[in-house]
């Protein structure tokens, strides 16, 4: 008899659609195609507390409870449970200085992410820690089966939240009943979708743009900060069409494309939130969320500016409200648009600790996500899956993508342009 299955539960549940999408990958690519991992560093480090806060968050949310079970079941089940292991793993170095404890730290953290992803281990969230005495690095490997980036963001925050609590001696505030269960019988009630990316359908535009090759596991990230003064124009030309700087966003991603490819329909993974806003508590709890759905933009280049922001605003809105039906992206580029900073520090007002995030890597079986974090430091995180593009391809796409976008924001009056205007206008005469 496995632990798991000695184990009481608190509730057997259906994936949702999204969860059997991401499964339905995982089980024909690979069980780490969804693994992500976060990374922290930790001050005022005991290691006494860090797992009583930890058991404390683990309690307080069904998501680092979950574990998932389709062998020998008609369909697969999640199952949150009711009295999980938590015992953190900890490794402790002694006599190291800060900087030969972050780089052991790296390093062990480098080879707990490689190995391979147990999907039906009894849990799918196991923290991890490196310390020497009251300095640590601590990382959490996590699945998107259970765990989507805003959660991953989250769970940090309010980790850190509980952790200066215990430290300090303060006692937990009561909060409101963990609503995940009910959002998952509710979701996985609605209809099923079709897995969010079919092998045999690819959309070649983003592979030729690139020069890519394909290789499985290969995996590389881009970061690039926006332009000084890119945010500020693009919040003015919000209000001057009428549009978000998400749209503004997925925009620039089309003209690129269009632009490099030579083509006039663009089709991209647009990805939402998913939260429920009707459900208490939705803002705050973890799980897998967010929805990835294909969405096209058709570039008739006669065709005023304004009036296709308008349109395609329209078509994202309808994604972010959960209204597009699922299909396949092919080898499209998935676009995300996050108002959160991807790195944070979180300071204990009470014990003076911190807790600061200082790395998230994800893997996906998409062959390009793009996350564009609005904010003071407002960047694009690049992250390719499986290709291997061009020398110097990597670079050009992006840089096209900045200069699209720059060009667009700048547009005077929307509505007398067209998107020939646009399109006609090189990114070197952009940048220039």
């Amino acid at each position: 008899m496995s632990l798991l299955d000695a184990t009481p539960y608190d509730e057997v549940l259906p994936l949702t659609p999204e969860q059997r999408a991401i499964l339905f990958e995982s089980l024909n690519e690979g069980p780490s195609i969804y693994a992500v991992q976060l990374r922290c560093s930790v001050s005022h480090f005991e290691l006494g507390a860090f797992q009583k806060a930890w058991d404390r968050l683990v309690t307080r949310h069904g998501a680092l409870r979950t574990a998932v079970r389709w062998e020998g079941r008609a369909q697969p089940v999640q199952i949150l449970r009711g009295s999980p292991p938590t015992a953190i793993r900890a490794v402790e170095v002694r006599g190291a200085d800060r900087e030969r404890l972050g780089d052991l730290a790296a390093r062990l953290m480098d080879e707990q992410f490689a190995r391979e992803t147990d999907l039906q281990a009894p849990r799918l969230i196991t923290p991890y820690v490196v310390y020497a005495g009251d300095s640590a690095y601590a990382s959490w490997n996590a699945h998107h089966l259970v765990l989507d980036g805003l959660s991953s963001r989250l769970m940090i925050q309010q980790f850190a939240e509980e952790y200066d609590r215990v430290l300090a001696g303060v006692p937990a505030p009561p909060g409101p009943a963990d609503p995940l269960a009910g959002y998952l019988r509710r979701r996985s009630a609605q209809k099923p979708l079709a897995p969010v990316r079919q092998a045999e359908e690819h959309d070649p535009i983003l592979l030729r743009v690139l020069g890519a090759e394909r290789r499985p596991g290969a995996r590389k990230r881009l970061v690039v900060p926006f332009p000084e003064g890119l945010t500020g124009l693009m919040r003015a030309f919000a209000k001057r069409a009428g549009t978000t700087m998400a749209v503004q966003y997925h925009a620039a991603w089309a003209l690129a494309l269009a632009a490099l490819g030579g083509t006039r329909t663009v089709r991209l993974g647009t990805t939402s939130y998913g939260r429920p806003a009707e459900i208490p508590g939705s803002m705050s709890m973890l799980g897998m969320f967010t929805v990835t759905r294909p969405t096209t933009a058709v570039l008739d280049e006669e065709r005023n500016l304004a009036d296709w922001l308008g349109a395609y605003q329209q078509e994202l809105v309808r994604v972010w409200e959960g209204s597009v039906p699922a299909g396949s992206l092919g080898d499209a580029p998935v676009i995300v648009v996050s108002h959160y900073r991807p790195l944070d520090t979180f300071h204990g007002p009470h014990s003076g600790a911190t807790v600061e995030i200082t790395d998230i890597v994800d893997r996906s079986a998409h062959p390009l996500v793009a996350t564009t974090f609005i904010g003071d430091q407002a960047m694009i995180v690049v992250n390719f899956n499986g290709i291997v593009p061009a020398r110097g391809a990597v670079q050009r796409l992006v840089g096209e993508v900045i200069g699209r976008l720059k060009r667009l924001v700048t547009v005077p009056d929307p509505r007398a342009a067209t998107l020939h205007d646009l399109l006609s206008t090189p990114v070197s005469a952009i940048e220039g």
